[in-house]
């Protein structure tokens, strides 16, 4: 029997405490952070704590940190991940919405195996970020209750609906002209907030839109969204397909989206 050659003090982040809970848990792995001021997941944390990103409480949690305290200390476990989202909705004060893991994956038993001496192997760090579970490997048993493979969180259909709209924005909305990705067009971002208009109409317009505090001339397009009482305007100024927001029907948009998150 091996014996322990130090030992050493850890700090354990007290995940009972309502300041370190979180609506939106990024799990992931330090390697991944970047440096200062670059630290790239938590400017992506940052962003979804912002208006346009969900206000939601997003929180960064480290896979080693879960390693210590859900898996008995064992490197990479998957139990560590399940472990603790099972601890985060029955205990937090607002069960965890969504979970995003960040970093690639092995499977434990490829990891196990195929690196017996993983503490000698400078690419085991490398290789595998972020355990899965089961083989061949799965997110959704970390994420489910007891090994049904469904995910326990309670906005999963929902991120399903999100992600096909993102898909069909890409495909629909896409702009050539300027290379831009369709779901970051006008006409994408709200169709992936807000999901297939009602009804659509377009005209050509050889008159100021001042109403709309639009000066140009071009084609126009309505949306309109009976369940909110809506109607955006679009405006095609070069006839090549770069259609805009006016600004009224930005403020709109801004104002029904943050309804919807805090919802």
């Amino acid at each position: 029997m091996a014996r322990p050659t130090e030992f050493k003090n850890e700090l354990f982040t007290d995940f009972s405490k309502p300041a370190n809970q979180g609506d939106y848990l990024i799990i992931t792995n330090p390697l991944l952070y970047g440096t200062v001021p670059n630290n790239y997941i938590q400017q992506y944390a940052d962003y979804r704590g912002s208006d346009s990103g969900g206000h939601f409480n997003a929180k960064i949690i480290d896979i080693h940190e879960l390693e210590d305290q859900f898996a008995h200390g064992i490197k990479m476990h998957p139990l560590s991940i399940k472990n603790f989202l099972r601890y985060a909705r029955a205990s937090f004060a607002e069960a965890p919405s969504y979970v995003f893991l960040i970093g690639k994956g092995m499977t434990y038993v490829a990891y196990s195996s195929a690196f017996r001496d993983v503490e000698a192997n400078p690419l085991t760090s490398q290789l595998n970020l972020v355990p899965v579970f089961g083989y061949p490997g799965s997110d959704n048993l970390l994420s489910s209750e007891d090994y049904d493979p469904v995910p326990a969180t309670p906005e999963h259909e929902g991120l399903q609906a999100y992600f096909t709209r993102l898909q069909l924005a890409n495909v629909r909305f896409r702009e050539e002209s300027g290379g831009r990705s369709g779901w970051l067009s006008d006409r994408g971002k709200v169709f992936v907030s807000l999901g297939e208009p009602d009804q659509i109409y377009e005209q050509n317009t050889n008159l100021p839109l001042s109403s709309t505090s639009v000066t140009q001339r071009g084609r126009v397009q309505y949306w309109e969204y009976a369940q909110y009482r809506l109607r955006f305007l679009f405006y095609d100024e070069s006839g090549t397909g770069r259609w805009r927001l006016t600004p009224a029907s930005e403020a709109d948009f801004q104002s029904i989206n943050a309804r919807l998150l805090v919802h």
